[in-house]
């Protein structure tokens, strides 16, 4: 870890350019006092946006909501160095900075500082198990020990919810006294907001920990639906993009910067798009963007247009594309890339402020559709609704299970719709394509006629909640190891058998080489709330 250290200090020498030191003062060994606090918040802040965007695509990929493209099997799909930036950024930039800014709220009664430190660092340390199981905590950030051994999930989720609940008396503590945040990246200075988010995420934790300790997550998330938690578009937990610069910084959305500029670099999963358009999900035209309109027909973009149907798929299954253009690749397709950049179906208005899809079959361009003002979406009301739902269902918690999936797909839905207008061409093209309110109900009575009629419930809510996921793979990771749902994920594109699932990934090499006190994993290993079978999913 003493990469990582250092990594650190050198994020604290340049947040502390504006400070007045001491000209004596080594900057190199900076104390707490010497840095800014509403510097330091906005990097945690930052890190939390970093830590996610990785971690959100690779989940996607897993999930079938992207392409996963990096091999035919599970176990070539990620490499080690896959994660490095991801780990580094999470332990460098989000909790090295957070315990430095806790312990200097700790000095000058900054509460609501400390707060918001120990939410993000929560947030971080809870994804950082869900995506590589046992990680280093207690040992972490001492700068003398380099070989910092793994702390077990479990506490390091029990630690998590005790910053939670510290965090939830240090914004008690604020008086109209207390220096307020200058920071508006996420919530700014609101009080409730920050405290909906610090229960959100517990109710999260309780969630996932269901399968270990049912009784303890039943009575838990009891408790938590009589509080604040993320229940209205307007304390949605989103990272904006709200503007189109391109000089430093950039502010546009990295999946439009990534995507408008050449053509489409991603590959969106062929069959979530179908199962979409199966359903006529008016999402579809928001999420997705489709550069051409016509089957692409030229082995030379597609190769597969001239392959046989795999015999390991099912008839219900889709292979190589969706039809109307909508071109994306099929799960664990690691062929080479042809040019078809300008044919790729591209993201969409929303989250990425791309363009929306008015049949248009153009080429993507900068400067098209929202000019990149989108968002990441971290945790949405709409999401706390499917958590609901499935605690209702799987531990009988208060609340009807069909309720709050259909409040759940309503929330997402009108969220979306709201995303139109960031097209600079809405206002031509709404009244032929927009979302309508018979839209929005035409899909709510198909999904509510779903539910009724399923001896699977619990498949009907894994898929609404999926289809809504669209920006966040890691809850739809999350969802997918949690309950096995959606439960008819598209096959492997090459082979019968890819091996078994990624339960959890490869450790960082810049973590298991430097460090003798742990080896490497393998991507069977689950995390420790995932007790579910081995062959569970696939």
């Amino acid at each position: 870890m003493k990469k990582i250290y250092k990594s650190a200090m050198l994020v604290l020498v340049l947040m502390a350019s504006a400070c007045d030191l001491d000209q004596l003062d080594n900057p190199n060994n900076l104390s707490p006092s010497q840095s800014d606090p509403n510097f330091v918040l906005n990097a945690i802040q930052l890190g939390v946006r970093d830590t996610f965007i990785p971690l959100s695509e690779n989940g996607m990929a897993n999930t079938r909501i992207l392409a996963l493209t990096g091999g035919s099997t599970y176990a070539t799909a990620f490499s080690a160095t896959s994660f490095d930036d991801v780990w580094t950024n999470a332990y460098s930039t989000v909790l090295v900075n957070a315990n430095v800014l806790v312990e200097q709220a700790a000095e000058k009664q900054l509460y609501f500082h400390s707060a918001v430190a120990k939410i993000l660092e929560a947030y971080t340390l809870v994804t950082l198990v869900d995506a590589f199981g046992n990680v280093p905590y207690t040992e972490a950030l001492d700068p003398a020990n380099f070989n910092p051994a793994p702390d077990n999930g479990s506490a390091v989720y029990a630690a998590s919810l005790t910053m939670l609940d510290d965090a939830i008396s240090d914004i008690g503590k604020i008086t109209a006294s207390t220096p307020t945040l200058t920071s508006d990246l996420f919530y700014g200075a609101s009080k409730t907001k920050w405290i909906a988010l610090a229960n959100t995420l517990k109710l999260k934790i309780y969630l996932q920990t269901r399968l270990v300790d049912a009784a303890t997550s039943k009575s838990q998330i009891n408790a938590l639906l009589s509080k604040d938690l993320i229940d209205t578009e307007e304390e949605d937990f989103v990272f904006n993009y709200p503007a189109n610069s391109i000089s430093a910084p950039d502010t546009r959305h990295p999946w439009y910067a990534d995507n408008y500029t050449n053509g489409a670099g991603v590959y969106i999963g062929n069959s979530y798009m179908y199962k979409m358009l199966q359903r006529n999900d008016p999402r579809v035209r928001y999420y997705f963007y489709r550069q051409t309109t016509s089957e692409v027909t030229d082995v030379n973009a597609s190769p597969c247009v001239n392959q046989n149907f795999p015999a390991w798929y099912s008839s219900n299954d889709i292979y190589c594309q969706p039809g109307n253009g909508y071109l994306g690749r099929d799960h664990l397709n690691n062929d080479g890339t042809p040019p078809d950049n300008k044919l790729r179906t591209d993201y969409g208005v929303y989250p990425a402020g791309g363009r929306f899809d008015a049949d248009d079959g153009e080429a993507v361009t900068l400067g098209d559709g929202a000019k990149g003002v989108g968002i990441l979406p971290i945790m949405l009301s709409s999401y706390v609704d499917f958590m609901k739902a499935e605690a209702a269902l799987a531990l009988g918690t208060a609340g009807d299970p069909k309720a709050l999936m259909l409040s759940g797909i309503r929330k997402s839905l009108e969220k979306v719709a709201s995303f139109g207008k960031r097209d600079q061409n809405w206002a031509e093209i709404e009244d032929d394509f927009g979302m309508t309110a018979t839209d929005i109900n035409n899909y709510l009575n198909q999904a509510a006629a779903d539910y009724e009629a399923s001896s699977d419930k619990m498949d009907v809510i894994g898929h609404e909640y999926w289809y809504s996921l669209f920006g966040n793979g890691i809850e739809a990771y999350n969802l997918y190891r949690r309950t096995g749902k959606p439960a008819d994920m598209q096959p492997a594109y090459k082979i019968a058998d890819p091996g078994s699932f990624i339960r959890s990934y490869y450790y960082p090499s810049v973590f298991v080489n430097r460090n003798s006190s742990t080896s490497q994993k393998v991507v069977s290993d689950q995390v420790f709330w995932d007790i579910n079978p081995s062959g569970f999913i696939d």
